[in-house]
């Protein structure tokens, strides 16, 4: 992608166009026709507010910059093609772009139209999104900004919707394109399916007949249109036509409209229409008795949108949170009919939640009994549409038209004349381009507005149909404009009359790779795809199947075929990461610290100069604010351009986020001094170009020979996997940092056999060079022309190779086997023995061949026979044996020793031996399961045991009939212990705080670091003024306050019993504590109630639960606001008791937060967990399920999904304190850098605990870390555990 022309380069431009560069030269090198440009994005508002603040012409800006950056990039050694340059700031190119404009009207797809924009009445100009601060005032002048309707230029987009949203598939082909990009194009496309239906409407008194509204219907719009079947209100918007045509009948309505401006959209208020009810339309339906739909009563409702397509819903309390709160508000008694349920073997359903997912229909639904929801969707619609014309389906798109107009000066004319006779008029192309003026007075004095509208010569023109007098359009298109198309021009930059001509589009397009940024992942490409598709199918169409007989009808019919276009411009995307820069801050303050401000005399341990303290060390995005900018033209002049590109290749991955840190580059500058020494030791090379590798390795060579051969063989097997694996990373782009590594480990190879045949080492190094020569191309011409000086450029071709100099891989692999190979040998994990095996033959199978085959080859060795072939590590007795990479093989048996010992004390020791690997563990283990055992047995048995005589012979074969019982019991859960399932689960329950959690399959298994935030979380919250807003304005509550907490991702409910067992005992102050525990999975809910009941039983939980003081575990999914409806019962007591109104906007609906959530990676999960968490535990209780929730939304991480989501509910219900659970520091940081981009929150404090928050930190362990520049302190000892938030005392805020 071209750059913006900012004057400046930075890193980020060196990285994404060394990748450019890089993959360019590679693929010259392969013999293929390269076409590498460059020019300027060079329109945009930067360039106009510099002209403004500088009194000069944005043109002589530009031009300066250009020329300023384009000598930065002559200094990377970057191979583009320069006489291909444009910039779009050039009349010679934004003529074309006015000539597209031109071309989309004359097809139809360009209009002008009203449309609202941020104006400054101070400065008279509109200003972008991006210029208006928090309060709504202009970035410049200070001013209120004011919200103005304007005539606007718009291309229809919307007519590509379908090609746009269609052609991604073929995207997806082979990775061509990011998953992430695909994904978040697809939801800015944004199709969903719904449906309009019509409700006719009856008055319910003799004062409503012959209104307006008798014999009418009223419209509503549903995206679940298959819940229309428990469908129990109707529902409009105080802000609609109807409700005010209503009110001047109706004085309580006309009350409560005026009231219900002050209202929140969350509000569950409402007004019933006394004298209108409504029919559902399945009540006219054939076949359908008379009595089965009662009339539907008739709201006006603040939560319904006024400017949302009717502005009216049909109320389902069932199947949507916000109907569900609002019938059981005004219904409360009510009975919620569903038409949805969970399958079809389990339609339970309660009352007291709305089931908002979809499901199997229910006999609600009549003949669709049984059925998925979303096909009956479909079908329910067409046969009311068909029987009662009452419904129709729909098609909805999120994308809306591109608004190109721009009221600025520095951007592309639009080439409309505005005539008062003729209307708005083309400018003809023969008068293209219609070229900016210069208004250099207008920059000199410092003057407002838009320079445009002043320049009154260059406005008034003629109209170009009757020649009468008119006015230019004053503005100017949007800057995307320009980027949509400027690729096309490259193959053809000097053509005057079209913006590419065909000849050149067929050979040069579509562009095959594509850089940048993923932060242009959907505005630039998505415009980039649909000018592209407009261009070639209007200007160049190649008819496909279906479009053939459009293509024939002629040029009118152009703009039909250009929809059906399944041209793509970029047949590959690649997205590289950003750069970020090594950033000190101040420990005590967190401020960002200059270079000036920092003590470098121990460069490992940078200090505050002036304080002596040890600054705070991350890496941020660079900006001068965060004094973390690096200057590649200074970095380029100390180490050099090839040196800079393979370090910034090197340091990471490409779609990585580059830590740029310079000292790291000691060790590729080290790597190019051994590669020149190597060349040196070797040059000149003979010209001859006669050796053949494989006649060398075919020789039979005799025993002195035979050392030689070996390094031969080593070099040129190197060699050979080199060229493999560095032409895998040149193909995928993406693993480039492996490339250069894998060149590191050829030329240590290549130095360390000093003994190896010299015309085999000359060889290998000009592979070396060749695969060196697009990362580091002048260090490879030099060294290429050191070792062999008369034969020309290294990227000439040089042998008959098809055209190519890249390496290819010849045949000689099969002759270089090892004859060795080393194979080390671990025993229960530990490293036994290194023996030399022959390579594995190929007709050796896995399995019992392989362990036949590799064992007796070990035991060849003397070591091995010594170590390995008795006592407890005999491997002849291996249970299993696993061959790891590089030789490495594994054998993860028992001793037989300790079998047999664990054996003579108990066979169920020996059960548990594979779980528990040791037997002081298995002893613990055995212990714990024969205690729950016995006290099962005694519990079970105590209600039916009588006393008996001592001696009585009955008595003692019930106790022998019993003792039998348990020990088969235990042998049973032992030999499960031993399979490798999880204790708990074993053992069924798990101590946690003062409670015994009860632990089943499916349900995560509570952990001790849980455990140990939970109780320091209890205590703190024994000392907090949490609830100080609320005590002090309840009026109900004498003498104290209210706490509701909410515990997100509940699991087995420990957490919220245990938060709950302690408050009760800790927090006497409070009189109503209320604790909810939400959860998607229906096993979590049921264990979470099951828990609750068992510890009240025991006595755990401290009587009564009475309503006052109590715990509720609801299914809720943490994506959707169906957990809202849960919390009802609080507004309406806080109501009766005098308190705020619910919905409210600064209310706050939660006091206390907490989440344990699924934060784990799939390859954290694959790699990183233990074998028992993978095979046992439920991987959706661990890793976010990415079916559930779309990941561009969130902007972050997969693993970081639910925090983003989190933090939003946060944001909205502005709980006093949050608790986070987290896998490590590093994602904890991560969550602490989103908690403070919250724009509508604010924290009095941040902390992050580690596991064990109430211990000292270990040596090592800092206290401390900086996010943001933010000091947050970090507490305990361990790895990161959680993120605590709290907003300041007394507020919500």
């Amino acid at each position: 992608m071209f750059p913006y022309p900012s004057g400046k380069l930075h890193l980020g431009h060196l990285r994404v166009y060394t990748i450019a560069d890089v993959v360019a030269r590679y693929h010259a090198l392969q013999g293929r026709s390269v076409l590498l440009p460059m020019g300027w994005d060079a329109f945009g508002l930067p360039a106009e507010n510099a002209a403004f603040e500088r009194g000069i012409d944005p043109a002589e800006w530009t031009a300066e910059n250009i020329a300023r950056m384009k000598e930065q990039l002559q200094m990377m050694n970057a191979n583009f093609d320069w006489t291909r340059e444009v910039a779009t700031y050039d009349p010679e190119f934004y003529k074309h772009t006015q000539r597209i404009f031109l071309l989309l009207l004359k097809h139809g797809l360009v209009s002008r139209k009203k449309a609202t924009v941020n104006w400054d009445p101070v400065e008279k100009t509109v200003l972008a999104n991006e210029q208006v601060d928090a309060d709504g005032r202009s970035w410049r002048s200070g001013a209120v900004v004011e919200q103005r309707e304007l005539e606007q230029w718009f291309l229809h987009i919307t007519e590509f919707k379908e090609s746009l949203l269609r052609d991604l598939t073929e995207l997806t082909k082979d990775n061509a394109w990011p998953e992430r990009v695909l994904s978040m194009q697809k939801n800015w496309l944004g199709k969903s399916h719904g449906a309009y239906y019509k409700f006719p409407t009856r008055s319910t008194d003799s004062r409503g007949a012959g209104s307006k509204s008798e014999g009418e219907s009223l419209e509503i719009f549903t995206t679940r249109p298959e819940t229309i079947f428990a469908a129990q209100f109707l529902a409009i918007s105080p802000n609609s036509q109807l409700a005010e045509d209503l009110a001047k009948e109706d004085q309580g309505l006309r009350d409560f409209l005026s009231r219900a401006k002050a209202l929140a959209h969350s509000s569950t208020e409402g007004y019933r229409i006394p004298s209108l009810s409504a029919i559902s339309p399945l009540s006219l339906m054939k076949n359908v008795p008379d009595d089965r739909f009662e009339r539907l009563p008739v709201y006006v409702a603040p939560y319904v949108r006024g400017d949302y397509e009717t502005a009216a819903v049909m109320g389902v309390p069932a199947h949507d949170a916000r109907d569900f709160a609002f019938w059981k508000r005004h219904h409360p008694e009510a009975p919620i009919k569903y038409a949805i349920g969970k399958s079809k073997d389990d339609p339970s359903l309660r009352d007291d939640s709305p089931m908002v997912l979809p499901g199997c229909m229910t006999s609600l639904a009549g003949e669709f009994q049984g059925g998925f929801s979303d096909d009956v969707a479909k079908k329910i619609v067409a046969q009311i549409e068909n029987e009662t014309q009452l419904g129709r389906g729909i098609v909805k798109w999120k994308i809306r038209d591109w608004l190109i107009s721009r009221q600025r000066y520095w951007g592309t004319p639009i080439p409309i004349v505005h005539c008062d006779t003729c209307g708005p008029q083309p400018v003809p192309e023969d008068q293209l381009p219609v070229k900016l003026p210069r208004v250099t007075h207008h920059w000199a004095n410092g003057r407002t507005g838009n320079p445009l509208e002043a320049a009154v010569d260059w406005v008034n023109t003629t109209c170009p149909k009757c020649h009468g007098p008119a006015k230019r359009d004053t503005d100017t298109m949007d800057t995307f404009m320009d980027s949509s198309w400027y690729y096309m021009r490259f193959p053809d930059p000097r053509n005057p009359d079209l913006p590419i001509s065909e000849e050149a589009a067929r050979r040069h397009l579509p562009v095959d790779i594509y850089i940048g940024g993923v932060e242009h992942a959907i505005l630039h490409l998505l415009y980039a795809r649909f000018v592209y598709k407009t261009i070639m199918g209007l200007l160049y169409p190649s008819p496909t199947s279906g479009a053939q007989e459009v293509a024939q009808s002629g040029v009118s019919d152009r703009k039909t075929l250009a929809t059906l276009s399944r041209e793509e411009p970029f047949k590959r995307l690649i997205t590289q990461g950003m750069v970020h820069g090594k950033t000190y801050t101040d420990p005590d303050s967190g401020r960002f610290l200059k270079p000036e401000e920092i003590d470098f005399s121990d460069s490992s341990s940078p200090k505050v100069a002036e304080s002596g303290k040890r600054t705070g060390v991350s890496y941020e995005k660079m900006s001068k604010s965060k004094h973390n900018g690096v200057d590649p033209g200074s970095f380029i002049s100390k180490y050099g351009a090839d040196a800079t590109r393979a370090h910034i290749l090197f340091q990471a991955p490409v779609g990585d986020v580059l830590n740029w840190d310079e000292d790291k580059i000691t060790g590729v500058t080290r790597w190019i001094r051994r590669v020149h020494q190597l060349v040196r030791t070797l040059a000149p090379a003979e010209e001859s170009l006669d050796w053949n590798a494989t006649q060398h390795f075919t020789k039979r060579a005799d025993s002195e020979a035979a050392g030689q051969r070996a390094m031969d063989a080593d070099v040129w097997r190197t060699t050979q996997n080199t060229i493999v694996s560095v032409t895998r990373s040149m193909e995928n782009v993406y693993t480039l940092n492996t490339a250069v590594s894998d060149l590191m480990n050829l030329t240590n190879v290549l130095i360390k056999h000093t003994r190896a045949s010299k015309t085999l080492k000359v060889a290998a190094t000009a592979h070396l060079l060749r695969m060196l020569a697009p990362i580091a191309p002048a260090v490879a011409e030099e060294f290429w022309s050191m070792l062999y000086p008369s034969r020309g450029s290294i990227f000439e071709q040089h042998d008959n190779n098809n055209g190519k100099t890249w390496p290819a891989q010849d045949d000689t692999l099969p002759l270089l086997r090892l004859e060795t190979v080393k194979c080390a040998v671990q025993v229960n994990g530990r490293l036994r023995c290194v023996v030399e095996i022959p390579p594995r033959p190929a007709d050796v199978a896995d399995g019992p061949d392989f362990q036949a085959w590799i064992t007796e080859e070990i035991l060849k060795s003397a070591e091995a026979r010594q170590k390995l072939a008795s006592g407890a590590f005999d491997i002849r007795w291996a249970k299993k044996v696993f061959p790891i990479k590089n030789g490495k093989v594994r054998m993860p048996r028992l001793p037989p020793s300790l079998i047999w010992r664990a054996h003579r004390i108990s066979p169920h020791l020996a059960a548990l031996l594979p779980a528990c690997r040791d037997l002081a563990s298995a002893r613990n283990e055995l212990r714990w399961i024969r205690e729950h055992v016995f006290s099962s047995s005694s519990t079970s048995s105590s209600t039916t045991t009588t006393t008996t005589q001592k001696g009585n012979s009955s008595s003692n074969v019930q106790q022998q009939q019993q003792t039998q019982e348990e020990s088969g019991v235990v042998a049973r859960l032992c030999r499960r212990r031993g399979r490798g399932v999880p204790l708990q689960y074993v053992l069924g329950s798990q101590p946690f705080g003062p409670l015994n959690i009860r632990c089943r399959p499916g349900v995560l298994i509570p952990r001790p670091e849980t455990e140990a935030w939970v109780v320091r979380l209890a205590g703190m919250l024994s000392g907090s003024d949490v609830t100080k807003r609320r005590s002090d304005s309840s009026g109900g509550s004498e003498g104290g306050g209210s706490l509701r907490v909410v515990d997100f991702c509940s699991g087995t409910g420990c957490v919220a019993l245990s938060l709950f067992a302690l408050l009760q005992r800790q927090r006497r102050d409070v009189n109503r504590l209320r604790v909810y525990g939400f959860d998607v999975e229906p096993r979590a809910v049921a264990l979470g109630r099951l828990n609750l009941a068992m510890n009240a039983r025991r006595g755990f939980l401290k009587p009564p639960l009475e309503e006052e003081k109590s715990v509720a575990f609801e299914r809720a999914d943490v994506f959707s606001s169906d957990w809202l409806s849960f919390l009802r019962s609080y507004y309406d007591d806080n109501e009766d008791e005098g308190g705020s109104t619910p919905g409210s906007r600064r209310e706050r609906q939660i006091d206390v937060l907490v989440s344990n959530p699924p934060y784990i990676s799939a390859a954290g999960f694959a790699h990183d967990t233990g074998r028992s968490v993978r095979n046992h535990e439920p991987r959706l209780a661990l890793v976010p399920d990415a079916a559930r929730f779309r990941i561009d939304d969130c902007d972050c991480a997969p693993e970081d999904v639910y925090y983003a989501r989190l933090l939003r509910i946060a944001e909205d219900a502005r709980p006093g304190v949050v608790a986070l659970e987290v896998g490590d520091l590093a994602q904890a940081m991560r969550v602490v850098e989103m908690a403070l981009k919250l724009k509508g929150r604010s924290w009095e404090s941040v902390e992050i605990w580690r596991d064990w928050p109430d211990m000292l930190p270990d040596e090592g362990e800092e206290g401390a870390v900086v996010v943001g520049g933010v000091r947050v302190p970090v507490i305990g000892s361990g790895s990161g555990r959680v993120v605590l938030l709290r907003s300041p005392d007394g507020e919500g805020d």
